[in-house]
C-alpha cells in the first residue's frame, strides 16, 4: 500500500501508458530578402516528436495562394532553381510519399500525401520559391494531423522580403 501527501492510503497498481507526443512544423527561406524573381530556398520540416509511433501523415498543404510566391524547379524561366522540389523522410519505416506543386504558378500550394516520419523522425520538404512583387511576402503553412490520433501541429509562418527597386538611401 502507498499513502499519499493527505494519509490515505490504496492499493499500489502498475500500468503502462503511453503518451503521443504532438507534431511539430517549422517553416523557414534560406535568404529571407531577395531580389525580385530571384530564388530563395524554402524549408518545411515536419518533426514527429514521438520516440515510439510512427507519423502517418495523409495530407499536408503549404497553400501558397495570395502571397505572391512561385515554386521554381530546375526549368523555371528566367529564373531556374538549384534543384527541383524534394521531399525527405526519416525514422525507422519512413515513406517519402508524394510532393506535388505547380511551377511558375501564382496561387498554387506544396502539398505532401501518404508519407510517414518514423519515431523520433522528421519529413523535410524542399522547394525554391520566388516573388516578382515588390515587398514582404507572408505564408503561414496548413496544420499536420494525425488521423490515428486526433490532434494536429500548429501551424508555421514565415516571412520573404522581394526588392523590386533600386532603392537610394
Amino acid at each position: 500500500l502507498t499513502p499519499d501527501t493527505r494519509g490515505l492510503v490504496s492499493a499500489s497498481f502498475g500500468r503502462t501508458l503511453t503518451v503521443d507526443t504532438p507534431i511539430v512544423i517549422a517553416k523557414s527561406f534560406g535568404t529571407t530578402t531577395i531580389q525580385a524573381g530571384q530564388a530563395s530556398l524554402m524549408t518545411l520540416t515536419i518533426t514527429n516528436r514521438s520516440t515510439t509511433s510512427a507519423l502517418d501523415i495523409a495530407s499536408f498543404a503549404d497553400d501558397l495562394t495570395g502571397t505572391t510566391l512561385r515554386v521554381l524547379t530546375t526549368a523555371s524561366t528566367p529564373v531556374a532553381a538549384a534543384a527541383d522540389p524534394a521531399v525527405v523522410c526519416t525514422g525507422v519505416g519512413a515513406a517519402n510519399g508524394t510532393l506535388a506543386y505547380s511551377p511558375d504558378a501564382l496561387d498554387t500550394s506544396v502539398s505532401l500525401a501518404n508519407a510517414i516520419a518514423g519515431p523520433s523522425g522528421t519529413c523535410t520538404i524542399t522547394s525554391y520559391v520566388t516573388s516578382y512583387v515588390d515587398g514582404a511576402h507572408v505564408n503561414t503553412t496548413g496544420t499536420v494531423g494525425n488521423p490515428l490520433h486526433n490532434w494536429a501541429s500548429t501551424a508555421a509562418s514565415a516571412s520573404l522580403t522581394a526588392v523590386a527597386q533600386l532603392r537610394v538611401s
